[in-house]
């Protein structure tokens, strides 16, 4: 579980952030505030594991926040503002994200902390997890790891694997918002893949093995944001 702090003096910022944290799987909001000095004092209390840290604030910026501290908590800044991206790297941000912040962003923000502490904590990776479908009179668990892509058909889906493709009565949209915080993003109204298994991308396209699937204008800038080409 990472417990997280969220610091933001604009109280919009503050509902956007944990709307989109209560969505994701071992996130837990352990406070917010809106100013970075309540921010030193929450810290040094209470066993922060990571803070979502606007800069530009009154009495104390984001990064005199930071610079507050010999070891600071881990990290990310949640900003309008792209010049002070290089310097946030210097403090060692774990990421840094422009708003307005997009869910699938945030969500690989996460994913990056939960890397981090198994590297340095030695932890063997995490199960991909699994889901359920129902296949003509059967139940089949799929495991969420071997899922390449996933395809409309109507009222069906088919689910592609390395050795094998399962069709089950269900629509994709069913599936969009559990398979979110799992590490997928909806392409095309036609397609999910996981976001691991992408070789290559363009604005327009991705390759996954050998298959090569279209990104429509209605999740471009989203598809973008989560591979981390958002300038393209």
């Amino acid at each position: 579980m990472i417990r997280c702090l969220i610091v933001d003096d604009e109280p919009i910022a503050i509902r956007v952030l944990t709307s989109h944290l209560e969505k994701i799987p071992d996130v837990e909001i352990a406070a917010s505030c809106m100013n970075a000095v309540e921010a030193v004092r929450i810290v040094r209390e209470d066993a922060i594991d990571l803070v979502f840290l606007d800069i530009e604030m009154p009495a104390l910026t984001g990064i005199g926040f930071v610079e507050s501290f010999d070891r600071p908590p881990r990290f990310i800044f949640t900003t309008a503002h792209r010049e002070y991206a290089v310097r946030g790297f210097e403090l060692d941000a774990v990421d840094y994200l422009l708003k307005p912040i997009r869910f699938p962003r945030l969500l690989r923000a996460v994913e990056k902390v939960h890397r981090l502490r198994r590297e340095t904590s030695g932890a063997a990776p995490r199960s991909p997890g699994s889901i359920n479908v129902r296949i003509d009179r059967r139940t089949v668990r799929v495991d969420l790891g071997d899922i390449i892509y996933i395809e409309s058909l109507g009222d069906y889906v088919v689910i592609h694997t390395p050795s094998t493709q399962y069709t089950a009565k269900l629509r994709i949209s069913d599936l969009e918002e559990e398979l979110a915080p799992c590490g997928f993003v909806r392409i095309h109204r036609s397609y999910i893949i996981s976001i691991d298994k992408v070789e290559s991308f363009t604005s327009s396209e991705v390759q996954l093995g050998r298959a090569t699937l279209p990104v429509s204008r209605t999740y471009r800038r989203e598809v973008l944001d989560v591979l981390g080409d958002g300038a393209a």
